[in-house]
């Protein structure tokens, strides 16, 4: 739990050290997987939350100068419905492979120095 806790730290902070569009910006945290027990999520039906959950963790960037509705500055973040999840999201690009790899080496160096393990 102590290096889970070390890797989301290191990983937050990274990341708003190494995507300029967070600048001036926050990270939300948020531990969800509703999605998965979605009737419509495969396995399609009914599930069982205890087979059908895991564990996993949101990193949100949050950045002052968001124009989308669903990430104003000041405000929680909307997630739509499982069902409007590909239309909400077609506006919103991933992060390039050269931002990954930027917020990863920063997260293993922060890893190493600020929090003195090994990533």
């Amino acid at each position: 739990l102590t290096a889970f806790g070390f890797l989301v730290a290191a990983t937050g902070h990274a990341m708003l050290e190494a995507l300029p569009q967070l600048h001036g910006g926050c990270i939300n945290y948020w531990e969800a997987g509703n999605w998965a027990l979605n009737n419509d999520a495969e396995p399609k039906g009914p599930k069982v939350a205890r087979a059908h959950r895991s564990m996993h963790l949101h990193l949100l960037g949050r950045s002052p100068t968001s124009i989308s509705p669903s990430w104003q500055w000041g405000e929680s973040p909307r997630f739509p419905r499982f069902a409007e999840r590909e239309s909400w999201a077609k506006d919103f690009e991933p992060l390039t492979a050269y931002e990954c790899s930027r917020v990863v080496e920063r997260t293993e160096a922060l890893l190493r120095t600020k929090y003195h393990a090994e990533p």
